[in-house]
C-alpha cells in the first residue's frame, strides 16, 4: 500500500554458474562483455594429407577406391598395396585372373553392402577395395623428356579426375599438386580419373 514514502527500487541479479567472461565493455557492463580471439580457429592436420593417393579422414587401414576401371586398374598396378578388396560375386568373377595375379582373397557382398561402406551416390558396380597411398616420386626421377602437368588448387574432385584422366591419356610423367586445397587422390578423384591415376 502506498505510504506517502518515495519507493526504494532494488535490482536483484540471480547468481547463476557462467562462464569465465572478459572485461567489461565500453559501457562498463561486465554481464555483456564478450573475449574474441584473434587467433584463427586452428584445424587438425593430418600428417598423411600431402601424401599421394592418401584420402581425408584415412587412417593406418588406408582409404577407399571404387569402380571397375578403378579398381582394375589397381589390381594390375604394381606400385599399388591393397589391403582389402570388396566385391559382389559377378564383379570378382569378371576380374577373376587380376585378382589372382594380385594374391588376394575377395570380401564377396552383396551390392547393398557395399553401398554402406561407400559416400551417398557412389557408383562402385560391385567393387571397392582399401587401399595404401601411391610413392610419391621425386622429380629428379623423372625422364628428361617427360612431361610434367603442374595443377594450382585445383579443388573439385571430378575435374581434378578428369584432368588425371587425360594425362594419362597423353603419357603425363608427373603431375604437381598443391598440399592444400586440392582434392586427395583417392574415392570420387579416382572414379573419375577411371583408372588413370594409376598410370601418371
Amino acid at each position: 500500500p502506498h505510504t506517502g514514502k518515495p519507493h526504494t527500487v532494488r535490482t536483484v541479479i540471480e547468481k547463476r554458474e557462467k562462464p569465465a567472461r572478459g572485461p567489461a565493455d565500453r559501457h562498463g557492463n561486465s554481464e555483456r562483455a564478450v573475449t574474441r580471439s584473434t587467433r584463427p580457429p586452428q584445424r587438425p592436420r593430418n600428417p598423411d594429407r600431402g601424401r599421394m593417393g592418401l584420402d581425408a579422414g584415412s587412417g593406418a587401414s588406408g582409404t577407399m577406391l571404387w569402380g571397375f576401371h578403378t579398381i582394375r586398374e589397381a589390381l594390375r598396378s604394381p606400385r599399388r598395396r591393397i589391403n582389402a578388396l570388396y566385391a559382389s560375386e559377378a564383379a570378382a568373377a569378371r576380374l577373376e585372373s587380376e585378382i589372382a595375379q594380385k594374391k588376394l582373397t575377395p570380401i564377396i557382398l552383396e551390392p547393398a553392402e557395399i553401398d554402406r561402406m561407400l559416400p551417398t551416390g557412389a557408383v562402385h558396380q560391385g567393387l571397392a577395395a582399401r587401399i595404401e597411398p601411391l610413392p610419391q616420386p621425386d622429380l629428379s626421377e623423372l625422364p628428361d623428356n617427360g612431361f610434367v602437368l603442374v595443377l594450382d588448387q585445383v579443388t573439385d574432385p571430378h575435374n581434378l579426375g578428369a584432368i588425371i584422366r587425360s594425362a594419362a591419356a597423353f603419357n603425363v610423367s608427373a603431375m604437381v599438386m598443391t598440399e592444400r586445397n586440392a582434392p586427395p587422390l583417392a574415392g570420387i578423384v579416382a572414379k573419375s580419373a577411371s583408372g588413370g591415376l594409376e598410370h601418371v
